[in-house]
């Protein structure tokens, strides 16, 4: 069953694995299964060209890493190919859950786009490549896109809403580009101006990218009209997992993140006020 955020109250969990596979799909696979065993709706992925999206200059430098010597090394090694990428969608199948990626450039969207997934996302790393939103804005018939907003103001928000006015829907994740954010600088009161937003431009839905290293943010989120939450995973502790000190074990903190999420999901409720049958009064109620 295809998810509609827009028709579907409760909030979308993601497994943000991004690079933490580590070029190996045994961990990919187990990632997998675990994020589906948490409850979690989809699981991310990262799709870049390396040789293009870095500098050659940045390829060659020296990069201590288990992957090798070089900067060009190590991301090569990170970096997912077709038959892995099928592989991915193999697993989803098999344990239930979907999949996401994150696109970098132009040939991962051309890439990404002939899979059909429910979304393609544009993470705030490429936040400042307009020809690239112009193209993808051109070019993704599915017109259905995830876009993170790191490191931008309310401007990013009002050209995001403009560029993408023809779309079915326009899932604007709040996130604060630092790993991990700081409690001062979450600032969830932006998700209740995305929803206020969406309340006008009906194919805008709130969302979430965490990277603080407390569950009460996202739980908030959901109480302020977040419909995505999307959370940084590792498998268990390593000096090469991505945003190490941000991302959560999924084996362990995972389970109990996205428990939280549905309590938080249950807590909100529906916006009806209404007389339920486990309400009573203490005292027999008089009439006057």
């Amino acid at each position: 069953m295809k998810i509609d955020l827009i028709h579907y109250k409760r909030p979308v969990v993601i497994a943000e694995i991004g690079c933490n596979h580590k070029g190996d799909m045994r961990i990919a696979e187990q990632m997998i299964k675990n994020a589906s065993a948490c409850g979690a709706d989809y699981v991310k992925f990262q799709k870049r060209n390396v040789e293009t999206f870095y500098t050659q200059k940045e390829l060659n430098n020296k990069y201590k890493s288990p992957f090798g010597k070089t900067f060009r090394e190590y991301r090569k090694k990170l970096e997912l190919n077709i038959s892995q990428i099928n592989l991915i969608i193999d697993q989803c199948k098999k344990h239930n859950i979907k999949p996401l990626f994150s696109v970098l450039d132009i040939e991962s969207f051309n890439i990404i786009k002939k899979y059909n997934f429910d979304y393609i996302k544009l993470p705030s790393t490429i936040s400042k490549d307009k020809k690239f939103f112009d193209y993808v804005s051109k070019n993704f018939k599915r017109k259905k896109i995830i876009i993170s907003s790191g490191m931008e103001n309310k401007r990013y928000f009002d050209f995001i809403i403009k560029k993408f006015s023809k779309f079915k829907e326009v899932i604007i994740l709040h996130c604060i580009s630092s790993y991990p954010t700081f409690l001062n600088d979450i600032n969830i009161g932006v998700i209740r101006y995305l929803s206020n937003i969406s309340t006008k431009f009906k194919y805008v839905t709130p969302g979430f990218s965490s990277h603080d290293l407390i569950d009460e943010a996202s739980m908030m989120a959901v109480s302020s009209g977040a419909k995505m939450i999307e959370k940084h995973v590792k498998f268990g502790q390593s000096d090469w997992a991505h945003f190490n000190d941000t991302a959560i074990d999924i084996e362990t903190d995972f389970v109990e993140f996205v428990k939280k999420i549905r309590r938080a999901e249950l807590i909100y409720g529906d916006e009806k006020k209404k007389i339920l049958k486990s309400e009573h009064h203490k005292y027999t109620q008089r009439k006057s």
